[in-house]
């Protein structure tokens, strides 16, 4: 049992940063929040987008097919390396355009939800702008206006007897939901008043911590916050559950020399469900070096109540060696954890106009928060930045969740967030 024992689980550090006091809330005076009605919410106004986002033309683009493995790629695999002796660039078969190419892959829609999309949409409209999303992409791009024609780029021959497969709508037809969605959504994903965050994490681990152990820990773990405003005060609504299985198996010898296999199984729940009111602040302030009057940055930082959770561990053996060793203790605890604070980062093209509304959907590993060199990494925009979006650990990471595997390494975690706020 002594291997069991040995199992340690790393506990993340909560560093709390000062960033000084930011004033009144910044909303718009009477507003009492978000109204229910007839009108169709933003995540429905985008959803009318889909057929095209999700068609052949798009999609293929964004993850659909792999041109470098050949994976669902009509012209099988292709070498884009220029040094290579078999160097076969896009444009040979893709001819129309000269800028024919792949998105990095944070911007593929493969294997997405809609909410997903969502997110993925409302973040690169809110760091272009939403009048520039609607002009420079949706208009002016040349691969969406080539998506619209359907012939994939002069990869589909007229002459060869081949025929056009264009998105179920006009391009006209297209840009105008897209309109929609940014004029009467917001550009955003949730109704409004609201900040959304889920964060999550599955990780399953192996190691062997002796000659005769196999050592196995799964977990899986989500936390959720909602936020609303109501009366002029921000609600929160707070769930965190999560699961670790961690399973020792020993291969031993019983009393009469034999093989034989004696295993412990540790299931660790954790729960806790908090509603109470938050603290929420936004600022205009200039972050992004591109950012130009009248063009505005802004953060929106938020301070959640305390939260409780619970913790409960339950053994169970199972000893085919017949050595009677009994199962430790299970085990219930209560915890209760101090506000947690975040901060969500944002880019509008017109403040005088413009809500707040954005989403950010990353990666993030322990020694990433506050992490320099994600500061840097402009290819993942959103939340990145040391003292504002990247500076605060998720909650999740503190309330139970484990953070790193068995050699030291961290485990990821994925942290969504959503907002749609008004500014005055």
């Amino acid at each position: 049992m002594a291997a069991f024992s040995s199992v340690k689980r790393r506990v993340a550090t909560v560093v709390v940063m000062a960033l000084g006091t930011l004033g009144a809330t910044g909303l718009t005076p009477g507003w009492r929040g978000p109204q229910q009605g007839s009108a169709p919410t933003p995540l429905q106004l985008f959803q009318k987008m889909l057929p095209v986002i999700k068609h052949d033309r798009c999609s293929n683009c964004h993850g659909g097919v792999d041109p470098f493995s050949g994976r669902d790629h009509e012209g099988g695999m292709i070498d884009t390396v220029p040094t290579s002796p078999h160097f076969e660039p896009c444009t040979k078969c893709h001819k129309t355009e000269k800028g024919w190419g792949l998105p990095s892959k944070d911007h593929f829609f493969v294997g997405k939800t809609d909410q997903d999309l969502c997110a993925l949409f409302a973040e690169f409209a809110m760091k272009q702008g939403h009048a520039r999303f609607i002009s420079n992409h949706l208009v002016g791009d040349d691969l969406v206006i080539a998506a619209f024609a359907g012939w994939m780029g002069g990869a589909r021959d007229p002459k060869a007897g081949d025929s056009a497969d264009p998105p179920p709508m006009s391009q006209a037809a297209f840009v105008q939901l897209g309109r929609d969605w940014v004029t009467l959504g917001q550009g955003a994903c949730e109704v409004l008043g609201t900040i959304y965050r889920e964060e999550s994490v599955a990780s399953a681990d192996t190691t062997h911590p002796d000659p005769t152990s196999d050592l196995t820990i799964q977990q899986t773990g989500t936390r959720t916050v909602n936020i609303t405003l109501r009366g002029g005060q921000y609600h929160a609504d707070i769930k965190t559950n999560g699961q670790i299985v961690t399973t020792l198996v020993q291969h031993l010898t019983n009393v009469s020399g034999r093989p034989c296999i004696y295993t412990v199984i540790d299931s660790t729940e954790y729960s806790g469900s908090t509603t109470d009111l938050a603290r929420v602040a936004i600022k205009d302030t200039i972050f992004f070096a591109d950012t130009s009057p009248p063009q505005t940055d802004y953060r929106i930082d938020v301070d959640l109540p305390p939260e409780s959770t619970s913790r409960t561990t339950q053994y169970t053996v199972m000893d085919l060696c017949k050595t009677r060793i009994p199962p430790p203790d299970n085990s219930a605890e209560k915890f209760d954890w101090p506000e947690v604070h975040f901060t969500l980062e944002g880019h509008v093209e017109d403040p005088r106009t413009d809500g707040r509304a954005g989403a950010c959907d990353k990666m993030i590993k322990y020694k990433d928060v506050g992490s320099e060199k994600v500061e840097a990494d402009r290819s993942h925009p959103c939340n990145r930045f040391v003292i504002m979006g990247n500076a605060d650990t998720p909650g999740l990471m503190d309330h139970g969740a484990l953070i790193a595997y068995h050699d030291g390494s961290d485990i990821e975690f994925r942290v969504v967030s959503r907002w749609n706020l008004k500014f005055k």
